[in-house]
């Protein structure tokens, strides 16, 4: 009940009138009623708590993690995390603490204005004075007895945000009410803002943009449980000196990635780097498509072709080898999340060796993308979703491997930073219940029912609402696998494409567009925009397809090499923005499959528990397995010192076993007198094959 004046002596029949009326101001806060629209005749905004008073909450950090929006709340007040739940937050307000958060009486008086503003011990601090606009709102809003809603029913439809450019944020609500009658709002004042790169720029509560360094950020505002965003760049300045002057590389290819690559970068006023060198570009290829380093023989047949017919030549032959399977399938395990060989030992061994099975059936038959998802789906046999027992698992795992989207979160509360609500995620998991016998069809199965604990009502299914599309009408005899495959191809179709478009760019230029690979949302855009629409517009089939239109891309054969001897750190624009490539260490697999080719020997595959390079190196170096295949008989090296009579022919004939490369001139006079003996050859090989340069796919 609401609180009574206190220290106040007043006669009895004003006390009853007191009573009275502040029962009745209480009621609509006992059921969530609607109060009538204003009968004064004024044109009054129809008022809704989780437009008007929620943003609030989540504005000013009261329903943050932190604070009571964390799982537990704080001192015995607890708020949905960024107050996405409207009605749980009302019910905390209004009735939680026997109502005495709110003051209907005297609404000065109110704990929800008192703590605040600091009247009272609080440990969140001051967070609003009297008399500000807040403090002002929430009176409002108490003296008017704390509605949940009041007037026409209105929804809030989308957000639109402008202004990054010229330093302030604007935020404007779209509504639609019960009639279908339109209006909009400015809500700038409610919204809460963020940056996705603080570097470039940042952006305070009041949505004041500050630029610090040259790039591209996108401001976000976020209100309601919708968000927007808003692009601000500022181009680079040219290089100081003309030692670094940029490369002015041709932009006249007419592969539809680099024409979004090239545009991208020079509003950014970046210029494309040159291509790699041939002997850095051939090795590049047979590391992705062959999961290994070249022969010698095979990098000069790459140099002897016609430089336009040298990619395109070799990557058709490397996509039809068995290599190209062996190099593509580490890829298809760490995607949908299936140990490697020698890390899946237990009592699901058995499962994961037919899942890894599974995948290579598909790359091997080359099948589309669309049958890779039916594998995915499929529940006879070993299945990649059934090894989930809980439905709710395995559609958080078909959301993060098949669309790219993390909904994990919404399984305990809507999802703070995208539009998924909870109620969503629900009836998205009711589709992946165990199916169960069909009693008026003997010997046959229906669709399963999801119950949660301790609730006797089945969850009814339906389908995530991706970029706003209906449910597509079906087929009630369908099973779930053929509504989510239907799903695929259908409303969730671009997510679907987006998502492995992404995942294979990030395997062959070693940058991922939306980095992680399975947050897709609004406020985690592209890196570039315009690449990730070119791949999907480039509606590829099945995997070979996709990779041979990203290989012919100037993008993929971009150089590594840093545009001066200054620009060397991972703050260099032009290696931030993908204007030439980032060199990356060899993967446990790749080093030791290139070992082993280069030395002609057998070699065990073993992935190390190591997780930075250097420490991959050093396991390298100290697990014998090297010095073992240096030491076994027949092994190329052997037949170098048989066959090559002279140390220097032996030292060039070394450095392109292994490094696909003629040693410079300093290296020759360091290194030609280790080659006159074998155990000088060994100990030269060995530190050539622990050297970051064979250790790293430039």
């Amino acid at each position: 009940m609401p609180r009574r004046p206190r220290n106040r002596i007043v006669p009895t029949w004003v006390a009853v009138t007191v009573t009275v009326i502040t029962v009745t101001a209480a009621l609509p806060r006992a059921h969530g009623d609607e109060l009538p629209a204003a009968t004064n005749g004024s044109q009054e905004r129809s008022f809704r708590f989780e437009y008007d008073i929620a943003p609030i909450l989540a504005r000013h950090g009261c329903a943050a993690a932190d604070c009571h929006g964390g799982a537990t709340g704080r001192a015995n007040f607890k708020l949905s995390l960024f107050a996405t739940d409207a009605r749980a937050d009302y019910r905390a307000l209004t009735q939680d603490l026997d109502g005495r958060r709110v003051d209907y009486v005297d609404p000065s008086q109110s704990l929800l204005l008192k703590k605040p503003t600091r009247q009272l011990k609080h440990k969140g601090g001051k967070i609003f004075s009297i008399g500000d606009e807040v403090y002002q709102t929430l009176t409002k809003w108490i003296e008017d007895g704390a509605p949940f809603v009041r007037g026409k029913a209105h929804q809030l439809e989308k957000l639109s945000v402008g202004g990054a450019a010229r330093g302030q944020l604007e935020v404007t609500a779209h509504f639609v009410d019960c009639d279908g009658k339109r209006s909009q709002r400015d809500v700038t004042k409610l919204a809460r803002f963020g940056s996705t790169n603080t570097r470039t720029a940042t952006v305070d509560e009041d949505g004041r943009v500050t630029g610090k360094e040259p790039g591209i950020a996108w401001i976000t505002a976020t209100y309601a449980g919708h968000s927007q965003r808003d692009r601000w760049h500022v181009p680079f300045p040219p290089p100081a000196t003309a030692s670094e002057s940029r490369p002015q590389a041709s932009s006249s290819s007419g592969h539809p990635l680099d024409q979004a690559w090239v545009t991208s970068l020079h509003e950014l006023g970046l210029a494309p780097a040159p291509p790699a060198p041939a002997r850095i570009l051939v090795r590049r290829l047979y590391l992705d498509l062959a999961g290994r380093t070249p022969s010698p023989g095979e990098v000069a047949a790459f140099l002897e072709l016609p430089e336009a017919q040298r990619v395109a030549s070799t990557v058709d032959q490397l996509l039809r080898r068995p290599e190209f399977l062996e190099a593509m399938a580490p890829h298809l395990w760490q995607w949908f999340e299936i140990p490697g060989p020698g890390r899946d030992d237990g009592p699901r061994k058995s499962t994961y060796e037919a899942l890894r099975n599974q995948l290579g059936q598909w790359l091997a038959l080359d099948e589309s993308f669309e049958e890779l998802a039916g594998r995915i789906l499929a529940t006879k046999g070993s299945s990649f979703l059934q090894r989930f027992e809980d439905p709710r698992d395995r559609a958080v795992y078909f959301g993060r491997t098949l669309l790219g989207l993390s909904i994990g979160c919404a399984r305990c509360h809507n999802h703070p930073l995208d539009r998924w609500r909870q109620d969503e995620h629900l009836r998205f998991s009711a589709w992946f219940a165990n199916p169960r016998p069909a009693p008026e069809r003997p010997g046959t199965m229906m669709a399963g029912k999801f119950f949660l604990p301790g609730d006797q009502q089945a969850v009814a299914p339906a389908l995530l609402p991706i970029g706003g599309a209906l449910e597509p009408t079906r087929d009630d005899s369908a099973s779930p696998q053929q509504v989510l495959e239907q799903f695929l191809l259908g409303s969730g179709r671009e997510a679907f494409t987006r998502n492995l478009v992404n995942r294979v760019f990030g395997w062959l230029v070693s940058r991922l567009l939306v980095d992680p690979a399975d947050d897709h949302r609004l406020t985690n855009p592209a890196l570039h925009e315009p690449l990730i629409e070119a791949l999907i517009a480039s509606n590829p089939e099945g995997l070979r397809e996709l990779i041979r239109f990203v290989v012919l891309s100037r993008v993929y054969q971009v150089t590594s090499d840093p545009p001066s001897a200054t620009q060397v750190s991972s703050s260099d624009p032009t290696l931030h923005y993908l204007a030439r490539r980032e060199s990356v260490p060899l993967t446990d697999i790749q080093r030791q499959r290139s070992i082993r080719h280069a030395l002609g020997v057998t070699i065990p595959l073993e992935t190390s528990a190591a997780e930075s390079p250097l420490a991959q190196q050093l396991a390298q170096m100290n697990d014998g397995r090297l010095h073992a295949a240096l030491s076994d008989p027949g092994n190329a090296l052997e037949g170098l010192m048989l066959f090559e009579p002279e140390a220097s022919d032996r030292l060039e004939a070394l450095f392109q076993l292994i490094l696909s490369r003629s040693p410079n001139e300093k290296e020759s006079q360091a290194f030609v007198s280790s080659m006159e003996n074998e155990k000088g050859a060994r100990d030269l090989a060995f530190a050539l094959f622990s050297s970051r340069e064979f250790g790293s796919k430039r």
